[in-house]
């Protein structure tokens, strides 16, 4: 009797294995779902957020994308679904606490894309604060593991808009879009952004809410930010936690994170989210191509976050691979000893026939 049969039946099982690793197809039609109701969604039933809702659709649908508007958000709605876009919040409490588990399991489902607008605190009529704008996004973006997190105040930029010190146009003569690494394929072939009344970004460190230079130290990465004279402005009377209101410089209104969420023993597979101080869906979406007479790329940053976001991240995982050669070590080593023992015994009853 011999064990190499047994020994490249293992070795072949190994290798099989390892190549068997999740696949996420990247060549099917991808379905970008977008909620649309007003009960989560501020503005979106608002004459403009309906029209830019449908420039948004168009645009996708022209790039070969599945889009899904949906009213409820759940294991049953996300099914499929590649891309989630989320409005800024329309209320405290807007996202129930099953609808935000929800997102976070279709996110850790690996190859996802969340995009989540967020807004600044400007109150409305008969509101008490507006602290439910950084609230609910904050949800979310714990529940899935970012390292990104929205800070209880208004982005100003004087200069940047002569019409309202609160819209931010964002350009890259000002430095204000990220043109490296991967942060470039977000931002490329746009050179203008207007975000009205935008949230400013920070980061969220063990819990801590912390500067974002902190989160982007961590991995995430900022996408666009304001020049120099960017001020950090409170409208609610609840002041902002990292930033003193009154800060004055390069103040972060959009930002990425790859985070990895699944695992086997071979593979790890990322899912992405953008954050925005501004919403892509809803009364100010900031998709337009232009406003007030001048000329802005937010359609175009917009097909470029889903074009990034649906680029499937993975990496192997050394794990697998370490047990692997355990095993295949282990079995040489049980062969060798066999092969020695059944030797000695050939050698005794060799010397005993003599």
């Amino acid at each position: 009797m011999t064990l190499r049969p047994l020994v490249v039946a293992a070795i072949a099982m190994a290798l099989l294995v390892a190549f068997a690793s999740p696949g996420y197809a990247e060549f099917q039609v991808k379905v970008v779902a977008i909620d649309v109701s007003p009960k989560r969604c501020a503005g979106i039933d608002t004459p403009e957020g309906k029209a830019s809702l449908r420039h948004l659709v168009s645009n996708l649908t022209k790039a070969g994308y599945k889009v899904r508007l949906i009213e409820e958000i759940s294991a049953k709605t996300l099914r499929d679904v590649d891309v989630l876009i989320l409005g800024r919040a329309a209320g405290p409490g807007s996202l129930r606490p099953e609808e935000v588990r929800a997102i976070a399991q279709w996110f850790r489902q690996g190859g996802k894309l969340l995009w989540l607008g967020a807004d600044g605190d400007a109150r409305r009529a008969g509101e008490e604060d507006a602290t439910y704008r950084a609230d609910e996004p904050n949800k979310v973006l714990e529940a899935i593991g970012s390292h990104i997190r929205v800070d209880y105040c208004t982005v100003e930029d004087f200069g940047s808009y002569v019409e309202n010190a609160d819209y931010v146009l964002v350009t890259r003569v000002e430095s204000g879009l990220n043109e490296e690494g991967e942060a470039a394929e977000i931002t490329k072939g746009v050179d203008r952004l207007l975000f009205r009344s935008p949230a400013c970004l920070i980061g969220c460190m063990d819990g801590r809410l912390v500067a974002p230079e902190e989160a982007i130290e961590a991995g995430a990465m900022w996408l666009c930010r304001t020049g120099d004279h960017g001020t950090v402005v409170d409208m609610d009377g609840v002041k902002p936690v990292v930033y003193e209101v009154g800060y004055k410089g390069r103040l972060y209104l959009a930002m990425a994170e790859e985070i990895p969420v699944v695992s086997d023993l071979f593979t790890i597979v990322y899912s992405k989210v953008v954050v925005t101080g501004e919403a892509v869906v809803g009364g100010e979406s900031i998709a337009i191509d232009s406003y007030g007479g001048v000329s802005l790329d937010g359609m175009r940053f917009a097909m470029n976050v889903v074009k990034w976001g649906l680029k499937v991240k993975a990496e192997p995982n050394m794990t697998g691979y370490v047990i692997i050669s355990v095993i295949v070590i282990i079995v040489m080593a049980g062969m060798a000893t066999y092969a020695l023992r059944r030797g000695r015994r050939y050698a005794e009853e060799t010397l005993g026939r003599r």
